[in-house]
């Protein structure tokens, strides 16, 4: 059993409630940009209840979706502790070979393993709970493309060593290049790598044991396959500190059971592993301790056959239910509350259904969500709407104009507010600016939604044949940063 950098050099080996019953799977789509849209559409459309109307500004009208298959569905910039080449804009010889070096290391943070016609993602950042740093999402990235390319290469797991599969990153790198464009790199890199996990053209399995948030959740739901277990816990927090939902989750939230996307964007409400099969976040539930013994199946199985690796996975799967107490058998509260136009509405109906018995669920849920930005509540909402009628390019197109602006202070600090009151100060105790709802300008969320220059937006590739071209290397602000 071999592991491999992206580049062919070998690393040392290590020791490493909604339940619904969903329509057959429709056959294969021909080849081509416009049917693997319509695949993905499908992987991730569920019947939603109808948008109610509402005085003045109206949602708009959506048609009805689909039953689907359920298939499973933050970045952070790089750690000043993880070394990273100058691969992006160096093409001298003695980098590249510094960067095979480093590659060879058992501490490198992202490990690709080759055995038969498996491959293997290994985020190797334990002691960071496997955060997402610019060097994690090059080395993804390099795997993903020279796997795809391989004839050889049938089957792609994912996985994360330690006790968690990824929780998102070092929010600090954020709070240290407010001065300047320093997470632009990762930010782009991050959307073009979200693409082009969505559309895989291999069989991937995520195998989930552990945190998964934010950026590392967008590893785990788009996959054909998602394993999850009791110790499995998802959420989508970033509204909580100045950010908004990303990583192509405006795009997967807009299409879970009911208005349950917004209410985990705004919430940042946590799921478990029982709950994210139900709303379709995941596919199958194993208990850990055979977690292992269901790799090496995987691993031996030499065949990428979904039916072959289905048949493998639920050799070791449990049917499960969401508990009584499960958010996903307040559907009916949450749809009520949640669809309504904007968020103060959503807030004021959230706020009724409090005083109902047998609601004490909610009052936890309003507080955590009044401490949030106001600013950043309005971008999610509108952003997790937008992305009912948007493809998934539009979305991630979308989400990079709204990070880019957020990070350069466009309408105000509030994210570096955020991650001063979480993570440097630590007192959790923000002040907001705007502090209220009532005081955002709608002006301003306009100005956070405004498009950049074609040169200037994430280059998401618009043919199969050159399914890979638009890498930040290429792009116009690699150029004028060199």
């Amino acid at each position: 059993m071999d592991r491999f950098t992206p580049h062919g050099m070998p690393i040392p080996d290590l020791k490493s409630s909604y339940t619904y019953r969903p329509n057959p799977p429709p056959p294969p789509p021909a080849a081509g940009p416009a049917t693997r849209e319509l695949t993905i559409r499908t992987r991730f459309s569920f019947a939603r209840p109808p948008t109610p109307s509402a005085a003045g500004r109206h949602l708009p009208s959506f048609p009805p979706l689909l039953p689907r298959t359920p298939p499973p569905f933050l970045h952070r910039p790089f750690s000043p502790r993880v070394p990273i080449p100058n691969h992006t804009r160096s093409r001298d010889p003695g980098a590249q070979s510094l960067m095979a070096q480093q590659q060879t290391s058992p501490e490198e943070v992202v490990l690709g393993q080759e055995t038969g016609s498996a491959r293997v993602i290994t985020l190797n950042r334990p002691r960071q709970l496997n955060g997402i740093s610019d060097r994690v999402v090059y080395l993804i990235a390099q795997f993903l493309e020279k796997w795809e390319k391989d004839d050889n290469a049938k089957l792609v797991i994912f996985k994360g060593a330690g006790r968690a599969f990824s929780a998102g990153g070092d929010l600090k790198m954020f709070y240290e290049g407010k001065s300047d464009d320093s997470c632009l790199e990762v930010v782009y890199r991050m959307y073009w790598l979200c693409y082009h996990i969505h559309t895989y053209e291999k069989t991937t399995v995520a195998l989930v044991n552990g945190l998964v948030m934010g950026g590392g959740a967008a590893m785990v739901a788009p996959l054909k396959f998602a394993v999850v277990t009791e110790k499995t816990i998802f959420a989508t927090p970033e509204a909580s500190v100045g950010l908004h939902t990303d990583c192509s989750f405006s795009y997967i939230h807009s299409r879970l059971p009911g208005y349950l996307g917004e209410y985990l964007a705004l919430t940042g409400a946590r799921l478990n592993a029982k709950e994210m099969i139900s709303a379709g976040l995941a596919t199958h539930f194993v208990s850990s301790e055979k977690l292992e013994e269901l790799e090496k199946c995987l691993l031996n199985l030499d065949s990428g056959d979904e039916s072959a690796v289905r048949a493998v996975i639920e050799e070791f799967s449990t049917d499960v239910q969401p508990d009584e107490d499960s958010v996903l058998n307040k559907l009916s509260t949450i749809n009520k509350c949640f669809s309504a136009e904007t968020v103060e509405d959503i807030i004021k109906a959230f706020e009724s259904e409090a005083s109902i018995d047998g609601n004490q669920w909610v009052a936890p849920v309003l507080k955590g969500l009044r401490k949030s930005s106001p600013t950043a509540l309005k971008i999610t909402l509108r952003s997790i709407r937008e992305g009912r009628k948007q493809s998934l390019p539009e979305c991630l197109m979308k989400e990079f104009r709204l990070t880019m602006n957020i990070l350069r202070s466009v309408v105000n600090g509030d994210v570096y507010e955020g991650i001063r009151a979480l993570s440097i100060d630590k007192d959790n105790a923000p002040k907001w600016n705007p502090a209220t709802l009532e005081e955002v300008k709608n002006e301003d969320i306009d100005r956070v939604f405004q498009p950049f220059s074609p040169a200037h937006e994430l280059q998401v590739p618009s043919d199969d044949s050159n399914r890979w071209s638009g890498k930040y290397e290429n792009t116009v602000y690699a150029k004028t940063s060199q």
